[in-house]
């Protein structure tokens, strides 16, 4: 894999049209050397995730609109991935195709825009603490009581626990006063 480039570089391996050959667990590997670690992640996480999907080798050329779609199907329905996390892995794919279509192993990206491949709006529940929930919760001991404390806190008054997090003296007093 450290020699791929080499490879697509060789008059014979182009000639011989060789090239084709390529499969994404290589663009990937060769991919992840320019990329930040928190994409080399995500990255390893989508080369796991193609793997389950179709268990041989995937070579860079058999990857079709088609292929996309299942493996939208497949993220969203048997892996039951949350539409962002899905999004995520597509845009990854998507990076891959172009690295693929850089380097020359396939003419264009294949991939349809995500807003095809995924349904715009999903329906999310969301549910509440019940009162009782949060006496229970004030009752609960904890190893991060001021973390608690914090929440318990952003329950009562509406806050963002992000937003409580950072509070200090003077903040807490001018909230204090545009609230009362």
């Amino acid at each position: 894999m450290n020699n791929l480039n080499t490879r697509l570089e060789s008059k014979y391996f182009r000639s011989k049209r060789i090239w084709k050959q390529i499969t994404v667990d290589e663009v990937i590997m060769n991919r992840q050397k320019s990329v930040r670690i928190q994409t080399q992640k995500v990255n390893l996480a989508l080369l796991k995730h193609l793997r389950e999907f179709k268990s041989e080798k995937i070579l860079i050329r058999d990857i079709d609109s088609k292929f996309c779609h299942d493996f939208t199907e497949y993220l969203t329905n048997e892996k039951k991935l949350k539409n962002s996390s899905a999004i995520t892995y597509l845009q990854k794919l998507h990076a891959v195709l172009q690295e693929a279509v850089y380097l020359n192993h396939i003419p264009r990206n294949p991939m349809p825009p995500i807003s095809r491949l995924l349904p715009k709006h999903i329906k999310i529940e969301r549910a509440s603490l019940t009162v009782e929930e949060i006496r229970r919760m004030e009752k609960t001991k904890c190893r991060h009581e001021l973390t608690k404390l914090a929440f318990l806190f952003s329950c009562y008054t509406g806050l963002l626990y992000l937003i409580s997090k950072h509070l200090n003296g003077k903040t807490f007093k001018s909230i204090i006063i545009f609230t009362c």
